[in-house]
């Protein structure tokens, strides 16, 4: 497999994760892990050897998220008795996607499924190389620790399409690996914070109690004024109205009396 072939593995890989997010968690992550691999028997390796492996991902949804990963194992190879296979070294490194789809809510232990594949690149004793196709698949659960790293613990089985390390020898090309995981994501940068609208309420003002008021000052306070365009000098009723106002008294003349 050339160089072009890995980048456009990563490329797809990294593509599918730059989906815009708006309601959860959308930074990339640094994700390393470690664990065991029970490898398979025909592989005539160690049955257990030691896993190390980092990835890089984001969430493309809020319970989705893609990851590229690339991770290793060293296993000393099982001679078979017949001088076949010598002892040495069979190490597997391999460089994948993974897409594991949580369950529940952020705060709370999260379990998961995934499903991921890509290339297996394997070397025996230094000189006996190739790359295959893999798949995989598993299950595993997350937790939140703080806001920006969280633990992942999975089991998963690898399937390594394998035709070349030992196809002249046992005639096996294809291999399952049972993988035990323990790890942690790490978000960069820090988390973005919701903003909160604020609705500001404006209070209208009291109006003013209109038995306090007398605009046209005509006495009558603008509770009861029916007529509030009195002119000053009126004489005015109860409800603030012009009225007639009463005759003067007219003085009849006495008589002198002398």
């Amino acid at each position: 497999m050339n160089r072009k072939s890995l980048c456009v593995l990563i490329a797809l890989g990294l593509g599918a994760a730059s989906v815009q997010a708006q309601d959860y968690d959308d930074r990339y992550y640094f994700a390393p892990y470690m664990g065991a691999s029970f490898n398979d028997e025909d592989r005539l390796t160690d049955r257990t050897s030691f896993l190390l492996g980092v990835g890089i991902g984001r969430f493309i949804n809020p319970n989705s998220a893609i990851d590229v990963f690339v991770d290793r194992t060293t296993r000393d190879n099982r001679p078979d008795g017949i001088g076949t296979v010598s002892s040495g070294q069979f190490s597997n490194t391999v460089l994948g996607v993974a897409l594991r789809h949580h369950f529940g809510s952020w705060e709370a232990w999260r379990p998961y499924v995934m499903v991921g594949g890509g290339v297996s690149y394997h070397d025996r004793n230094g000189s006996e190389n190739d790359y295959a196709p893999f798949v995989q698949g598993g299950v595993g659960l997350s937790k939140a620790i703080t806001d920006r790293v969280s633990f992942r613990g999975e089991v998963a089985y690898r399937y390594d399409t394998d035709d070349n390390s030992l196809e002249f020898i046992s005639g096996e090309d294809d291999f399952g690996d049972a993988l035990v995981t323990l790890g942690l994501t790490v978000a960069f940068g820090g988390a973005e914070e919701a903003i909160e609208i604020v609705e500001e309420r404006i209070e209208e003002p009291t109006p003013p109690d209109c038995s306090t008021l007398d605009d046209d000052r005509d006495g009558v306070n603008n509770c009861d004024d029916r007529c509030a365009d009195s002119t000053a000098g009126q004489v005015v009723g109860p409800d603030g109205c012009p009225v007639e106002p009463p005759p003067a008294e007219v003085m009849e003349p006495q008589e002198y009396k002398g």
